[in-house]
C-alpha cells in the first residue's frame, strides 16, 4: 500500500522503484522496477487487491480500476500445479500445496469479486 500511495503522490522529477517477484528464487526483489512520473499505465497484480480485511481494505481506493479474472477452477488447479512443477516442486508437493494453500486462497479471493470494477471470464481455447 505504501508503494501505491507513493506513486499517487509522485512528483515530476521523482523516480519510484517497485519490487518484482522472481519465481526462480521464490522471493520478491526490492527496488528493481523504475516507475517514472510520465508512466501512463501501471498494472498492479495480486490476489488481495480487493480484499477488505487485514489492511488490504486501504488498497482499493488507491486503484483506478480493479479487474477480477474468473478462471475455470479445474484450469486454475492445472495451471497452479504446472507452475509449481516448472519452478522445481514435485508433482505430489505441488498438488498438496494447491489443496492446502492455493484452493483456500481461491475461495477467499472469489469472495472479493463483488468489490471489483470488472470481471473477465477466461475461456480456454485449443
Amino acid at each position: 500500500m505504501s508503494l501505491l500511495q507513493r506513486i499517487r503522490q509522485q512528483t515530476a522529477d521523482e523516480v519510484i522503484y517497485a519490487p518484482n517477484f522472481d519465481r526462480t528464487l521464490d522471493a520478491s526483489i526490492a527496488s528493481c522496477l523504475p516507475v517514472f512520473h510520465s508512466t501512463q499505465l501501471i498494472i498492479a497484480e495480486g490476489n488481495y487487491l480487493a480484499h477488505d480485511q487485514h489492511g488490504w481494505q486501504a488498497v482499493l481506493p488507491l486503484l483506478d480500476e480493479v479487474w477480477y479474472v474468473d478462471v475455470d477452477p479445474a484450469l486454475r488447479v492445472q495451471r497452479l500445479i504446472a507452475r509449481h512443477v516448472e519452478f522445481g516442486k514435485t508433482p505430489e508437493y505441488a498438488a498438496r500445496w494447491e489443496q492446502q494453500t492455493d484452493a483456500p486462497n481461491a475461495l477467499l479471493i472469489e469472495a472479493t469479486r463483488h468489490r471489483t470494477h470488472y470481471a473477465i471470464v477466461e475461456i480456454e481455447t485449443a
